[in-house]
């Protein structure tokens, strides 16, 4: 048998639980039966002195000492699998990068460049700010390149730089000289989840508007193909201005600079499991994105 982890089975009966939040689902996944993850469920909270689980109707709600036991256990079974493959294999395990689709496109293929020579060819994930901070915490990803706003008290990071963010447009739908202007374009925004979707929200939320007050919206997933778009026809975006450089210089697209309060700098973090003992390692990584 292949060691795969380092922890009692009753904590991975845990953490699989918390994740289905059902025993008969739980019990399915694990190939035992539904009374055999009681009974781990039971003895775990006997050893450990303390409720894990409340019923709730037909749904179970997580104890804040369960949440905090479950963290731990998802942080160091992510490292403890890292140590085994290492210490199995004599060999650097293969990294899992995850970064947002606007950093896949002007961030991480330098990164990829920088590191392909030190490290295994990483395995990348692009997805939105959401769905990589859950791979975070299940352990699916080492580490990932965040542009979205996240719990800072939840994982450890390095913050990269700041980078420029602003409102654009095609030139033939310029001038737009003021909010009213703004409010009656079409705006191409994020799906739900998307990091610079929620910047974008929380600097409407600052001066009392939402995306309720635009005439249209229009959510597109992948900003590249918000820039063709835009080119294309009338509209409004808020981009990373490293996305759009060439655009404006070519005069495709044209910066709405009459409204400054959508020209922002906004950091982006190299996010990891807190606590996690590759810090030193991801610190590395980190200071080499600072220097492209």
């Amino acid at each position: 048998m292949v060691l795969t982890s380092l922890f009692d089975y009753r904590l991975k009966t845990l953490v699989v639980l918390v994740r289905t939040k059902s025993f008969t689902l739980t019990a399915k996944e694990l190939f035992i039966s539904q009374p055999a993850v009681s009974q781990q469920i039971h003895s775990l909270e006997k050893d450990l002195g303390f409720r894990l689980f409340y019923r709730s109707g037909k749904s179970i709600e997580l104890t804040a000492k369960a949440m905090e036991l479950v963290g731990y256990v998802q942080r160091i079974n992510s490292d403890s699998s890292r140590v085994l493959t290492e210490i199995q294999k004599d060999d650097k395990k293969r990294l899992s990068i995850g970064a947002s689709l606007s950093l896949s496109s002007f961030l991480l293929p330098n990164l990829l460049a920088k590191t392909i020579n030190d490290e295994k060819t990483p395995k990348v994930d692009i997805a939105n700010t959401k769905i990589l901070l859950e791979k975070i915490k299940l352990g699916e990803l080492d580490f990932a390149l965040i542009e979205g706003n996240f719990d800072k008290s939840e994982f450890d990071f390095y913050k990269l730089s700041d980078y420029p963010m602003t409102l654009v447009t095609n030139p033939r739908t310029y001038p737009i000289d003021q909010w009213s202007d703004i409010l009656k374009q079409p705006l191409f925004i994020g799906t739900e989840g998307c990091g610079t979707r929620d910047i974008f929200e929380k600097l409407l939320a600052a001066h009392n508007f939402s995306l309720s007050d635009f005439k249209n919206v229009i959510e597109v997933g992948n900003p590249i193909t918000v820039i063709e778009m835009l080119k294309q026809g009338e509209g409004i975006s808020f981009l990373y201005r490293q996305l759009i450089g060439d655009d404006l210089k070519r005069n495709e697209l044209i910066e709405i600079k009459t409204i400054p309060e959508f020209n922002v700098k906004h950091s982006i973090n190299l996010v990891f499991a807190k606590g996690s003992s590759y810090k030193e390692r991801y610190q590395q990584i980190a200071t080499l994105v600072k220097h492209l």
